[in-house]
């Protein structure tokens, strides 16, 4: 007999940051949770509340899409004005 358990939101969102490929830690500062909040979650002192999870959870989002724009301006730069994005 297995036993499954639910994943806490805080494994979500490592999941998710390390698959977008941004940092957890920024994505709690972009969304103006404060990073004691983050380190209380990370040392296992509290669980995150569903809300503050919802906000990091945007933010790991918005981290991700700024990511990929400074990306696509640098390349951009980089071709002297042609980008083609489906060519990534």
């Amino acid at each position: 007999m297995q036993l499954h358990s639910m994943k806490t939101y805080l494994e979500i969102l490592k999941e998710k940051a390390e698959a977008q490929q941004v940092s957890l830690l920024e994505s709690f500062k972009m969304a103006a949770i404060p990073t004691s909040t983050y380190y209380r979650a990370i040392n296992g002192t509290n669980e995150l509340r569903y809300d503050t999870a919802i906000k990091v959870n945007r933010s790991i989002e918005n981290f991700h899409t700024l990511q990929q724009i400074r990306d696509d301006t640098a390349a951009l730069r980089r071709s002297n004005g042609f980008f083609d994005p489906c060519s990534k």
